[in-house]
């Protein structure tokens, strides 16, 4: 369980390396387009992770 509970950390920390890739590479367009798809997927997903973790332990009455 513990490990799931920093699983937003890593999407994180991936989205960062997409970033890079598409800051610092001669990629295509098309995959620029695609990288830039997949870093705002992960970082919704990060995102929402963490506040649902965050309100789990602050919140009494959410579930």
């Amino acid at each position: 369980m513990r490990t799931n509970k920093k699983l937003w950390l890593i999407g994180y920390l991936v989205a960062f390396i997409i970033i890079l890739v598409i800051a610092f590479t001669e990629l295509s367009k098309n995959v620029d387009i695609a990288l830039c798809l997949l870093f705002s997927i992960i970082i919704g997903v990060s995102n929402s992770k963490r506040l649902h973790l965050k309100r789990l332990n602050t919140d009494e009455e959410y579930k």
